[in-house]
């Protein structure tokens, strides 16, 4: 038992030290979320003196879910928010909260002993909020004749949650674009079925990404007309962007906008100067 203990308390260590050395065994591996799902699992199997890192993107205020099965229970977790100078989750097999900040999270799994080695399987859920809130019905400023319902109130669609993303790889010119956030973009199904902005301090951020290193460009200011929506960032290093584009309805059950795709040009400036351009086609992720 003693030789547990010593063992954990310096995996513990190691996983926290100066700089996160993140694994032993090398840098985190992405957690793959199938589109539109909050839900995702990894099987994998872990050899003597082996571990495994895993990252997933979260926002705060969203809920995880973790929970980890293994040969013979050998392997335990801990949970590390993007500061990385301490745990959320220590030496556990299950765990759930609400997530203090937004950024990479990362998910370390390692045997409770040196000699310990086997298959597992880990499960994670990064759910839009808490299990127990309720959506919330806002309504429109200036629409009281929209589907949601009496009084122009129906659901709001949060396009803050999680964040847009494209399937593949990013297009000519932007090396390392991993996505679009959009933190107090609300949005709801107005007058004639279409989608309209209920968005009271709406922001954008542009994600990239280059080796271990994540870049957010933060806007100037959003503006939001109906589904369209457009921003600048404000430069790091001399590089903005810039997007326009158009919210899609992808899911509307019963005159309730559930979920939403967007299209639009994104532009690359160095200096003020525009160096490349493309069309993106997005969709949210949750937890991806």
């Amino acid at each position: 038992m003693l030789k547990r203990l010593v063992t954990a308390a310096a995996l513990v260590t190691l996983f926290a030290a100066a700089a996160f050395a993140q694994c032993r065994t090398g840098a985190p591996a992405r957690v793959a979320f199938v589109r539109g799902s909050t839900s995702a699992r990894v099987e994998s199997v872990m050899r003597i003196k082996g571990d495994a890192c895993y990252s997933l993107r979260a926002r705060a205020g969203q809920q995880m879910i973790v929970s980890l099965s293994s040969a013979h229970d050998f392997a335990r977790f801990n949970v590390f928010p993007p500061s990385k100078d301490h745990t959320i989750a220590s030496e556990t097999a299950e765990w759930s909260g609400v997530l203090p900040e937004t950024g990479d999270y990362v998910i370390a799994v390692y045997p409770r002993t040196d000699d310990e080695a086997g298959s597992f399987t880990l499960d994670v859920t990064v759910n839009a909020a808490p299990a127990n809130a309720a959506p919330t019905a806002t309504p429109a400023p200036s629409d009281t004749s929209s589907a949601g319902g009496a009084g122009g109130q129906g659901y709001t669609f949060d396009a803050g949650e999680g964040a847009y993303v494209f399937d593949g790889k990013p297009p000519v010119g932007f090396a390392g674009l991993e996505a679009l956030e959009l933190p107090g973009v609300l949005l709801r199904l107005g007058a004639n079925n279409s989608i309209v902005s209920v968005s009271t301090d709406p922001h954008a951020w542009v994600d990239t990404r280059s080796g271990r290193q994540v870049k957010q460009f933060k806007s100037k200011r959003v503006t939001l007309n109906g589904d369209e929506i457009s921003f600048e960032t404000e430069a790091v290093g001399g590089v903005s962007y810039q997007f326009t584009g158009r919210f899609y309805k992808d899911q509307v059950d019963k005159g309730q906008l559930l979920n939403a795709t967007l299209k639009g040009q994104i532009v690359k400036l160095v200096n003020g100067k525009k160096v490349a351009a493309a069309q993106l086609n997005l969709y949210q992720a949750v937890g991806g």
